[in-house]
Formats: structure tokens, sequence, C-alpha cells
């Protein structure tokens, strides 16, 4: 099973903005008016704090920067709704468990364990052979604010090594967008940048990575099957572009399931 859901440490801090946010908009019932009380909210209260650095007004900075990029309809149902109850990714594991579930693997590999100094790690001693503390540490660390598990049941077999037939069950989806639509750039060598929420920002190079990509971003806000985006390419052509993906995965950058992502972009 998928399990998506917000995270501490940031989910502390996002609570603190969430609540600023639902008491701005209060009764009100329209979704256009609801998405503009949201979106003046902070800025709003942010900009009557003048010069303040306190530790609230670094809370707000951080999202009205991450709520500028953010389509109408994550706004509404991350920022708005009636109930959000971030938790630890240890408690998460210990309730699946007392459900029978166990965890598998993040399925948006971004807080990477293996990235955490080795110094660290030292001072964490006998903690550091836990993997469920471990991934909690990197939480911590790398400011983890929303998870995607995977988890399974605790008597079912698991296999850790995809294969061929693995990826072409999966579709991808990714929020980064090219600088051009134009087939004949997408389709000549050269560099050529796709930018995403938050200023995210990669190159690519080859002719064969731009074209998976720029077939995934046309997707968009739905998803692709890999198989598609890897249509026409010679079998290195497809592993480059599979490596790429895996790698942008890593970043956080493009997402892959096996159901069709569909979902309006706006509320009118």
């Amino acid at each position: 099973a998928f399990v998506s859901y917000n995270a501490h440490p940031v989910g502390w801090l996002r609570m603190l903005a969430r609540d600023i946010v639902r008491f701005h908009v209060g009764d009100e019932a329209r979704p256009a008016e609801m998405m503009r009380l949201a979106r003046e909210a902070l800025p709003l209260v942010r900009a009557a704090m003048g010069d303040a650095d306190h530790a609230l007004a670094l809370v707000l900075d951080n999202e009205i920067k991450r709520l500028a990029d953010y389509p109408d309809f994550l706004l509404f149902h991350d920022d708005l709704s009636e109930h959000c109850t971030p938790v630890r990714f240890v408690d998460f594991v210990a309730d699946a468990a007392r459900a029978g579930l166990r965890h598998v693997a993040d399925a948006q590999r971004v807080a990477r364990t293996d990235q955490l100094p080795a110094a660290f790690l030292d001072r964490l001693g006998s903690r550091a052979r836990d993997p469920i503390a471990l991934e909690q540490y990197a939480d911590y660390v790398h400011a983890r604010s929303f998870r995607q598990s995977i988890v399974c049941r605790t008597d079912a077999p698991v296999s850790r090594h995809g294969g061929r037939t693995d990826l072409d069950d999966l579709r991808a989806h990714t929020e980064l967008r090219p600088e051009t639509d134009d087939p004949q750039r997408i389709g000549s060598p050269g560099p050529m940048a796709f930018t995403g929420p938050s200023d995210a920002r990669i190159t690519l190079e080859r002719v064969s990575d731009k074209r998976a990509l720029a077939a995934i971003a046309r997707a968009r806000p739905g998803s692709l099957p890999i198989v598609a985006a890897l249509d026409g390419l010679t079998d290195s052509q497809r592993a480059d572009a599979v490596a790429m993906l895996a790698r942008l995965f890593e970043l956080g950058l493009v997402h892959f399931g096996r159901a069709s992502r569909r979902c309006a972009e706006r509320l009118e």
C-alpha cells in the first residue's frame, strides 16, 4: 500500500502558518474567495511584523515562498482542509505495525540516510544501526515536511530488487516544465533547462533525456507510463533516460506510481 502524509519536523512549523491561513479564511465557503483570502493571509501578517526576525517571522518567510508556487488544488487540500495532523516517521511505523503492516521503503527519496555525515553517525552509536531510527534522524537533519511510504502486510514477502517488468508497470509524474515546448529544440543536442516549484531547476543535454522528461511534463497534472516516455529510444538511450529519471526521483523532482494521476489544476 502507498501512504502519503505530512511529516515532522517541518510539520510543526507549517501548522503555525496553517492556523493563520484558516483563521483569516474564517467561515468563507466560496472556493475562489477562499483561495484569495488564503493567499493574502501570510503576506498580510508578515508585512505587519515589519523588520522582525523572530522565529515566527522566519517561518512565515519560508511558507510565503512555498505557497507562491503552490497550485490552488493543493492549497485547498493541504492548508484549508479541516483535518491535518503531521506525524513523526517513527510514530507512523508504530501505528502501521499495530494495524498489521510494516514499512517497506520510502517512495520519495528526499531525506536519504546515506547522506548523513559520518561524524553524526558515529555520535549516534548503536542507534545508527536501527534503520527506522536512522530515517527519523534523517528527517530532522534534512527538515522533512512530507513522506510517501510503501507498506505491506507483516507476513507478505518483499522483493527489494526491481526489474524490467517493474519498470513497465510504472507511471511517472513531474512538476518540472521545459523552457520551451518546441519539438525541434527538444530533439536537438544541447542544454535545455527544466524548472519547477521552489526554484527547482535542472539542465539536460542528451536528446533522449530531454524527450523523456518533456513527455512526462506534458502529461501534467496527470502521469505518463514510463514505457510511453521511453518510446522510440534505443536500448542505450533507454538506459540513460531511466538513470536520469531515477536520479530525479531521488531528488524528489519525479514521482513514480502505478495509478494514473488525475486532478483539477484550479478551483473556480
